[in-house]
């Protein structure tokens, strides 16, 4: 109702065709279904040319078994899924779609805990009941945002637990060396070390972890925290031996 829908239509302005064209009034949008694997390049060079002839592009993943859940769960996200991590209205999400069960399941919400490991908020919905432009998923609610910080607490001291228990580097750990020369406590460290932060995934390593590091690296350089600006943090990443990244920046 009210648009105009082009199966593979092939825009030559641009040399593609998106798996569905859509039109709705003045605006245009190109859908893409992705079921295999596609370079970050060819994706990033899809969506653009789309952008450069005024069509919104929409990437709609297959919904792989891991992410056929409800409510909070901790997940794996890998790098290919998070290259379609999507923007709307202050809200980050991935948007699947089961073609099995024909529903639409929403990541969202999502705190970095370790690497590519994730709690986030998995919503689905029935294709009946979608809409157009399709749905942006909700933030949470302070209830169950509450649960996601206490069950992020608890992986937090798993983590811290596993982690100094089969560490068996001594002196050379410098994790380690930090708590050690911080005075801090292994087993009850400040609630503010392993605080999730925006673009920890970028970092490898548990936000305690890194955090932790950070801290001491201020403490061995007689830093400030107005001092640790933009400048200083490519020297932390080398002299923690962390990869870094403009993201991780």
């Amino acid at each position: 109702r009210h648009f105009h829908t082009l199966l593979e239509p092939y825009l030559p302005a641009i040399k593609q065709r998106p798996d569905l064209l859509v039109s709705k009034g003045h605006h245009r949008y190109a859908i893409e279904f992705q079921c295999s694997r596609i370079s970050e390049e060819k994706c990033h060079d899809r969506s653009t040319g789309f952008l450069n002839v005024q069509i919104t592009p929409i990437w709609l993943l297959k919904t792989p078994a891991t992410f056929k859940k409800n409510g909070l769960v901790k997940l794996s996200i890998n790098h290919f899924y998070q290259q379609f991590m999507q923007q709307q209205r202050g809200q980050s999400y991935l948007l699947t779609y089961d073609i099995e069960s024909q529903h639409f399941y929403y990541v969202s919400n999502l705190m970095p805990i370790h690497g590519q490991q994730f709690l986030g908020d998995i919503q689905k919905i029935p294709l009946t009941q979608q809409i157009f432009p399709f749905y942006v998923p909700k933030r949470l609610t302070k209830h169950t945002y509450k649960m996601m910080l206490m069950r992020y607490q608890a992986f937090r001291n798993q983590f811290l637990h596993s982690r100094l228990l089969l560490s068996r580097k001594g002196v050379n750990d410098l994790f380690l060396r930090s708590l050690y020369e911080l005075r801090l406590n292994r087993n009850s460290l400040p609630i503010f070390l392993g605080v999730p932060t925006e673009g920890a995934a970028a970092i490898a390593l548990f936000t305690v972890e890194w955090q932790t590091l950070l801290f001491y690296f201020m403490h061995s350089h007689n830093l400030t925290t107005q001092q640790l600006n933009k400048n200083a943090l490519p020297y932390f990443f080398r002299w923690a031996n962390i990869p870094y990244s403009e993201l991780a920046g």
